[in-house]
């Protein structure tokens, strides 16, 4: 029996968290020049944001993805870690949304709608080379129900 292979391994791009990071480099640029005036103040507006910012940037790196041959995993949390597992078979489209801001940066979006009760719909949020990905995810999804045997049928 042939073993489950790794094909893509990531996490979401800092695109995702582009917006509460120009704002807080904002804050602090207007602290730093609004400190001489306030100073104890400017120096907390920018502690409180740097934090902010830095507390964005640290959830979306606590976000793992992982294609296989077999499943998609995603690992979220920064103190308790959750790990969810999607079965390739149960797998029915998946579509790549690509918002303008994200393609200057070359990352999209890829949502998967599933058979799965737990997990209807999935999201990978801006992920490098969606297009690349979701292709490898329809080959693989096509092999992994061949190998099981499984077939999607639709009732209208």
């Amino acid at each position: 029996m042939d073993e489950e292979q790794s094909l893509f391994k990531g996490s979401p791009s800092l695109a995702l968290v582009f917006g509460p990071l120009l704002i807080s480099l904002t804050v602090v640029a207007a602290s730093i020049f609004a400190g001489y005036q306030y100073s104890s103040w400017a120096f907390l507006a920018s502690g409180v944001a740097v934090i902010y910012g830095l507390g964005k940037i640290g959830l979306v790196k606590a976000i793992h993805y992982e294609l296989t041959t077999e499943r998609i995993r995603v690992r979220r949390g920064i103190f308790t870690k959750r790990t969810d597992e999607l079965e390739l078979y149960r797998v029915k489209d998946a579509t790549i949304v690509e918002p303008f801001f994200y393609r200057l940066f070359g990352v999209g979006n890829i949502q998967i709608t599933t058979t799965d009760a737990s997990t209807p719909t999935l999201v990978l949020s801006a992920v490098r080379g969606a297009a690349g990905l979701r292709e490898s995810l329809r080959h693989s999804v096509e092999a992994c129900r061949k190998k099981k045997g499984v077939r999607l049928t639709e009732l209208e």
